[in-house]
């Protein structure tokens, strides 16, 4: 056995097994009710909901599937760096006081039960919850997939036995331990993160000759590598499109917003924090796109680039040194994971179990419910992650945050922030914007940066022309909103 692999297993069971106690410790809290597995008890410090909330957004595409999108088309692919830095922190700061207090007096512990108490709609909840638990399938791929190359990598084990091992342990650790578990261990996953980033970056910009060194190389490979717009991807359309994702329809996944409303309290000093940390971490892990160029140079002719970023880890770095780096990633897959099962499980379990099937269901029945529902999805996701893995790690990542971020964006967005803002508008932007986007990704070769924007905006526009014509909410619920 190589010495990367002894340490990669070291570290590995180390890191599994850290993960499995938290899990263990938080489920004591998560067992009080739905309220403390799903959102901790709306008590969480906000420095942990910032750890939390950059490495929830922060999954294998950030360390594989972008790098490997700088590997083909060059700086173009920085278009993306530039947008998703101030989309992580601008939208925040207008969001989270808002929804944490509108939350909080509507009683509701989701997004889309928050949604449909604030349009009076049981229409709008419910078909939200099966928007997320129908679109959210395609990250959770990605992550395996990301998954199943590390192992193959770093441990030299074959995929489908560290799947298993990977399944068992997130289904377990999100299952019993909820919310708390999963700020609390992405909060540590964040650690090895963001020592990955700053390790790799640092050593692959010495190795390239700096900024002056990776240009004239790239320039000698490709002159079109080094381009503000490529021809496919980050066209000028293409980039504002991107734009629209990260401002508008990447917050607005559930997966991310909902810590907005589990922060303890939105007074200055609580945001001061949750913001700077969050500018400060998505900066150092968004620049990662940088190994992928550095890689187009020192590893040319890959015959999949999802691999660029491990292999750059290997290559450059003592066998130790690369095998922790591989917590990192593991890390990036677990946090999103952890994440996005939770909302899917609450999504079944609150949103339509008990707000539409049963509404006199008592909290044991409904986190009951919940941890079935986590474990359900882990495995169909695992088998279907080994019947026919994702192509595409950045592709499939976002096609199915985006279907979700274009159902909730518009609802969520204007209802937070305009009184007249109704139901008819609401159900009309989540069809018109889910279907129209839907048939673009599916039916047409329009970019997908621009069939996003295109989405988000027809979205956007219907909720508003919509609402400006039907009847504005009862003034029951406005009065909730406003006391």
């Amino acid at each position: 056995m190589s010495p990367l692999m002894v340490w990669g297993f070291t570290f590995l069971a180390v890191y599994l097994v850290g993960m499995l106690v938290i899990g263990w410790f938080a489920s004591k809290s998560a067992s009080k009710g739905m309220l403390e597995h799903g959102l901790g008890g709306r008590s969480m410090h906000p420095l942990l909901i910032a750890f939390s909330y950059i490495a929830s957004s922060t999954s294998a595409s950030i360390y594989m599937g972008e790098p490997a999108m700088a590997y083909h088309i060059g700086w173009p692919a920085f278009w993306v760096t530039i947008a998703i830095i101030p989309g992580m922190v601008i939208p925040a700061l207008l969001l989270t006081s808002r929804l944490r207090k509108y939350s909080l007096r509507l009683d509701t512990m989701t997004i889309p039960s928050y949604l449909g108490e604030r349009y009076g709609s049981d229409a709008v909840r419910v078909i939200l919850a099966l928007v997320i638990v129908i679109f959210y399938t395609f990250p959770l791929m990605a992550q395996y997939k990301g998954a199943s190359i590390l192992f193959e990598s770093i441990l030299g084990i074959p995929s489908t036995v560290g799947l298993v091992l990977f399944t068992l342990i997130v289904g377990f650790y999100v299952a019993v331990g909820g919310f708390r578990a999963v700020v609390w261990t992405d909060a540590i996953q964040a650690i090895p993160m963001l020592i990955f980033s700053a390790v790799l970056i640092g050593v692959c910009y010495v190795w390239v000759g700096g900024l002056s060194g990776l240009n004239a190389q790239l320039q000698q490979i490709d002159p079109t590598l080094m381009g503000v717009f490529d021809a496919e991807v980050f066209t000028p359309a293409g980039v504002i499109g991107s734009y629209i994702f990260w401002f508008i329809v990447f917050i607005s996944n559930p997966y991310l917003s909902i810590r907005f409303m589990a922060i303890r309290d939105t007074g200055k000093r609580s945001m001061g924090t949750f913001l700077i940390a969050t500018l400060l971490m998505a900066t150092l892990i968004n620049s990662n796109y940088f190994i992928g160029l550095v890689g187009r140079v020192a590893l040319p002719g890959l015959a999949d680039a999802d691999y660029a970023t491990i292999q750059m880890a290997i290559n450059f770095l003592p066998a130790f040194i690369a095998a922790f780096m591989m917590i990192g990633i593991v890390s990036a897959m677990m946090s999103t994971i952890d994440s996005i099962l939770l909302v899917v499980g609450t999504a079944v379990s609150e949103d339509i179990y008990r707000r539409t099937i049963n509404k006199a269901a008592p909290d044991k029945l409904v986190l009951l419910i919940t941890r079935l529902t986590i474990i359900a999805v882990t495995l169909v996701v695992f088998g279907l992650s080994i019947a026919k893995p994702p192509e595409f790690l950045f592709i499939i990542m976002n096609i199915g945050l985006s279907g979700v971020g274009i159902a909730v964006a518009s609802p969520l967005l204007v209802g937070l922030f305009w009184d007249k803002a109704s139901k008819a508008g609401a159900l009309a932007s989540i069809v018109v914007g889910v279907c129209l986007y839907s048939y673009l990704i599916l039916f047409t070769p329009t970019n997908f940066w621009v069939t996003v924007g295109i989405g988000a905006v027809t979205g956007l526009v219907v909720m508003i022309a919509v609402s400006a014509v039907t009847a504005p909410p009862s003034d029951e619920i406005l009065d909730k909103l406003k006391s």
